[in-house]
């Protein structure tokens, strides 16, 4: 008998495989405390993979050490999310502090491969505590065996057979090109065998379910993640980023948050996979370098602190992103536009040491932020932070997508980065618009020609605080 809880989760902390170990552990220290042995090992349940402890022997334990055996692990789960619930209550820990998120995933991460454990017809540990409680021998075996018998008999590959006037199965006879076959239920006591035929139902209900989610949903992105290297695009990874890059570079991808996304809205996405031809096209001929994400990152967080008197230069051009771990853009993505807006307000404190910091190094901060009409939901949030950062000390200036019109005969204009005299980031996204990376360009004459570009733009642009005043503050809140 083995039994175990399943792993098919995204992980990107990397919590999930030590909590899941932890889990199994805890079942084995109960059944070694019994004189059981046992071992863990990977496995698999349909298309998901596991870990699963074997302790087999612990069938022949007292009825109460076996239920603390199969139960051991989502004890240690519980426990584990109680402690981390009671640190979040009890603890000095701020709203948004770097403690408070770890312990809000624990909790996450603890309670999440509970719902695993419910799917019994995977033999999960919730399904050795109902075959202990309904006093089965082998519940998936026999209900298997009874589901078997079922679709052999709807396919009249078998002819379904009664019991004696003695109560005794009847003997299989040939008929046809059916052959008569016994009801393996029968056999059972009859507790047990009403067990094992509602069991035989759920067995099949939900396998059918986890298989026809596999075909609709599991394999075509398994597919699109394998070919996505052989295309254009490149594969669909998000890579975490650094708090310096999350401050620059919003991931751009399409949104569906309160109903709308970039490609029902005016806007431009730009991709890896496809060239650009616009006045910046003279970036495809440069020489540069292709980064990909961690390598941008990287590169851009060892350099920022040392830009020096040109100062840094930002131009965002598209109308739509997602900011995933950015807690104001997540309660705009649910809905919640007054906590959002508190929240941003909160955030300026934040704002003022970042700037501080950096016009201590001894450089200044400037961004063009390029808006299209009517506003979307992503950007007039954004222009509310872009506000607060502004009135902190950035330098931001809005230019109407009209005035770029221009430039952007053949294409959108890219978004661009400029670290003083020292590089110029062509920001690249996959065609779901996801992070793809950077093209960097170090030629001199090459970044100073892009930063100029920038610096002109910025100069005919208005001031972020009288166009909000004029355009943004009268908006209604988005998603109403």
């Amino acid at each position: 008998m083995v039994h175990g809880i399943g792993a098919e989760i995204e992980d990107p902390d990397g919590w999930v495989w030590e909590l899941l170990l932890l889990h199994e552990c805890a079942h084995l220290a109960v059944a070694r405390a019994v004189g059981v042995p046992g071992r863990i090992r990977f496995g698999t349940r349909l298309q998901f993979l596991v870990l699963q402890t074997d302790i087999s022997g612990i069938e022949f334990a007292p009825r109460r050490q076996r239920l603390t055996a199969y139960l051991a692990g989502m004890g240690f789960n519980l426990a584990t999310a109680a402690v981390a619930v009671l640190l979040l209550a009890a603890g000095p820990v701020g709203d948004h502090s770097l403690t408070r998120r770890l312990l809000s995933i624990l909790v996450l991460w603890s309670l999440l491969p509970l719902t695993f454990e419910l799917m019994v017809f995977l033999r999960t540990d919730v399904y050795f505590v109902l075959q202990d409680l309904t006093r089965c021998r082998d519940l998936y075996g026999d209900g298997r065996a009874y589901a078997r018998y079922l679709a052999g008999a709807a396919l009249r590959t078998v002819r379904r057979v009664g019991r004696s006037a003695a109560g005794q199965a009847l003997p299989p006879r040939p008929q046809g090109d059916a052959v008569a076959v016994p009801d393996p239920s029968l056999g059972l006591p009859a507790g047990e065998r009403r067990a094992v035929r509602l069991y035989s139902a759920v067995l099949v209900l939900g396998c059918g379910v986890c298989l026809g989610v596999m075909a609709a949903f599991t394999l075509p992105v398994d597919i699109s993640l394998f070919m996505g290297p052989f295309g254009s695009s490149g594969p669909a990874v998000t890579v975490g980023r650094s708090r310096t890059e999350r401050w620059y570079s919003p991931c751009w991808a399409r949104s569906t948050a309160c109903g709308w996304s970039p490609g029902g809205a005016p806007g431009h996405q730009l991709t890896s996979g496809s060239r650009r031809k616009h006045m910046l096209g003279i970036l495809d001929n440069a020489e540069g370098r292709r980064l990909d994400f961690a390598d941008y990152v990287a590169d851009f967080d060892e350099r920022f602190w040392s830009i020096g008197s040109e100062g840094f230069w930002k131009l965002e051009r598209g109308q739509s992103f997602q900011e995933p771990g950015v807690e104001s853009w997540e309660l705009l993505r649910d809905g919640d536009w007054v906590r959002s807006l508190d929240l941003i307000e909160r955030q300026r404190q934040d704002y003022t040491k970042h700037l501080d910091r950096i016009f201590a190094a001894g450089f200044s901060h400037h961004r063009v932020r390029v808006v299209e009409r009517p506003v979307t939901p992503y950007l007039q949030w954004e222009l509310h932070v872009l506000r607060a950062k502004d009135q902190c000390g950035e330098d931001v200036r809005v230019v109407p997508a009209a005035d770029v019109a221009g430039l952007e005969q053949q294409g959108p204009l890219p978004e661009l980065v400029v670290l003083g005299a020292d590089a110029v980031y062509e920001v690249l996204y996959t065609g779901d618009g996801l992070p793809d990376g950077a093209r960097r360009f170090t030629d001199p004459t090459l970044v100073a020609g892009v930063r100029a570009l920038i610096q002109r733009l910025h100069a005919s642009g208005e001031p972020l605080a009288d166009y909000f005043a004029r355009e943004i503050a009268v908006l209604a809140p988005p998603c109403q």
